[in-house]
């Protein structure tokens, strides 16, 4: 007989699937565009990007987490690191995803509804790209970590998958970040009398 556990764990890992394999396909779609010089077809992906949020990702999200959680409450216990780093991380995607994706594919949405496919639209659109790349490191360290279960034991592994997240943070959203923490820098010292 099969357990409420191994059900609520098959729909998990099932719509963490379809989440992750959706948007990953998007990823890909917008690097193959962008390296293309292909216009039209980038901020198509920008686009789809648009109905994807609403339609799939945030909805097959709040599935995966809803029955994330009951197949932790009947097969474990919240006291697992490794669950915690889980919650934490789907928290910082699902965030990341309708806070600054979504709104972001939004307004380059409306830009082209308003101006056609302007250079704006396109920076933009490469601007939520990055971030994307970005949100599927932070992805894939998440989906590790329910693989490899660690504890505050293996240290080695939550060190490599910290670096993994500072790693993808420089690589991909470095360069707009790093801007904001300069000026902020440079306004926190103040003026010289």
């Amino acid at each position: 007989m099969v357990s409420w556990f191994t059900v609520f764990k098959y729909i998990h890992v099932l719509f963490v699937i379809i989440w992750l394999g959706g948007g990953f396909l998007l990823v890909l779609l917008g690097i193959r565009a962008s390296r293309a010089n292909n216009t039209a077809e980038f901020l198509d992906v920008v686009r789809h990007v648009v109905y994807s949020s609403t339609h799939i990702f945030i909805p097959s999200a709040v599935i995966a987490l809803v029955f994330g959680i009951l197949a932790a409450w009947s097969g474990w216990t919240f006291d697992w690191l490794w669950i915690w780093i889980g919650l934490v991380g789907f928290a910082a995607t699902f965030a990341m995803g309708a806070l600054v994706l979504g709104p972001r594919a939004g307004q380059v949405s409306a830009m082209i509804a308003q101006g056609g496919e302007t250079p704006e639209a396109v920076v933009k659109g490469k601007e939520i790209l990055q971030l994307a790349k970005f949100d599927f490191v932070l992805l894939f360290v998440i989906v590790a970590d329910m693989v490899l279960k660690p504890g505050w034991s293996n240290w080695i592994t939550l060190i490599i998958m910290v670096l993994v997240l500072i790693a993808g943070g420089y690589f991909f959203i470095g360069d707009m970040v790093r801007p904001m923490v300069m000026a902020r820098m440079g306004g926190m010292g103040g003026t010289k009398t």
